[in-house]
């Protein structure tokens, strides 16, 4: 793949900026070198520091492990209810590679040589949502406005899953050319690798879509609960403040998004594992010539 610029961190200011082409002090716990890292450079600096490692081990000849595409995804949503609350589709528009809850929908090519293999089928940050609908009885002599979310609204969706790559032949490496053979303990190992993304994006959907879930549950239908207000509009108020929608859908776009974006943490903290997949460069299989030959360290 194409090498990023080495040079400067662009994450802080010019006078804390740090050269990645010059040696980085070591943590003392050898097994938190890339948490180290993200916390003393930043993601974006993190990445280059291992790109450049990596290159300079290149020239050696050593094996590469096989980076991603570093990319920015900023977060957009499809719509909004008349209270401003997100509506439709919200995400990144980024694919990540990959993360999963509905697991392995099959296998193709490797992206790295210009298939779809190895590719989540849903952005990073990505989930389907049906705002809220918030409907009201007005006050009586003898009792308060009421307010209650109708059934069927107040959902947020989150699907991932995943496309394996095919071991074998993969055809062209799309950064520099050449043919590419990706063993069958690479294609698990990379299959392994979208299930991190899988964990992570599971655990920040119970951080922030479960609790929103529980709220909206208990105020959905008229057997629920309601909440009182002086007239319609001020129960409405303080349902919406209570349900608190807007916060916790953005907080899980923008955390997923942060995480699982190529070669963010989970990228990176993976990559540094012993059992990554690299390119060995050239190899014969089965009396034919690659020159990229993929497998787990």
């Amino acid at each position: 793949m194409q090498a990023p610029r080495t040079g400067r961190s662009t994450d802080a200011p010019a006078s804390k900026r740090v050269d990645v082409r010059k040696p980085i002090p070591s943590p003392s716990q050898p097994e938190h070198d890339v948490l180290f890292l993200q916390r003393t450079l930043g993601n974006r600096a993190t990445a280059l520091a291992i790109q450049r490692e990596f290159e300079d081990q290149g020239e050696g000849g050593a094996p590469q492990p096989v980076l991603e595409d570093a990319v920015s995804a900023a977060i957009e949503v499809e719509g909004a209810n008349a209270f401003g609350e997100s509506d439709g589709m919200v995400g990144s528009g980024v694919a990540p590679h990959a993360m999963s809850n509905k697991g392995k929908t099959g296998s193709d090519l490797w992206a790295h040589a210009g298939g779809a293999g190895g590719v989540g089928n849903q952005s990073v940050g990505s989930a389907e949502l049906t705002a809220p609908v918030y409907e009201t009885r007005a006050a009586t002599a003898k009792k308060p406005a009421k307010a209650w979310i109708k059934s069927g609204t107040g959902k947020v969706k989150v699907v991932r899953s995943y496309t394996g790559v095919s071991s074998g032949n993969n055809g062209v490496y799309k950064h520099g050319g050449g043919t590419t053979w990706v063993t069958g303990k690479a294609s698990t190992r990379i299959d392994k690798h979208e299930k991190e993304h899988i964990k992570s994006s599971k655990a920040l959907h119970d951080a922030h879509i479960k609790p929103l879930e529980k709220r909206v549950s208990s105020y959905r239908g008229l057997t629920g609960k309601n909440k009182d207000g002086a007239d319609e509009a001020a129960a409405t108020t303080a349902l919406q403040t209570e349900i608190d929608w807007n916060t916790a859908v953005n907080d899980f776009a923008t955390n997923d998004s942060a995480q699982n974006t190529p070669m963010g943490p989970v990228d990176l903290i993976d990559q540094a594992k012993p059992d990554f997949y690299y390119n060995f460069g050239a190899k014969e299989v089965k009396k034919v010539q690659y020159d990229h030959f993929v497998d787990t360290n």
